[in-house]
């Protein structure tokens, strides 16, 4: 839990400066793919070292330190102001 938790807390800043940099959508979609590549590589991975285990869950941390970011500024953009709240719980 904290091999994923503390990247994520440790790259959330740079995950704000690739949001404003780059479109929300693209980047949600490329963080996306990077994960899904890491969870597909895991079964073949974790087989030889229990340290690729914890290398992946650093790497995820740190792309969805990226992902969830983008998905709330993208909510934000597509939602009138007067339903954010009601779309945000």
């Amino acid at each position: 839990m904290a091999a994923s938790t503390l990247p994520l807390a440790a790259t959330s800043l740079f995950g704000g400066v690739l949001l404003d940099r780059f479109r929300s959508k693209n980047l949600m979609i490329v963080a996306d793919a990077f994960r899904a590549g890491l969870i597909l590589a895991m079964p073949f991975l974790a087989g030889q070292s229990v340290a690729f285990i914890y290398l992946i869950a650093v790497l995820m941390g740190s792309f969805s330190a990226i992902f969830n970011p983008a998905q709330l500024k993208l909510i934000a953009e597509n939602v009138e102001s007067d339903r954010l709240v009601s779309v945000d719980s």
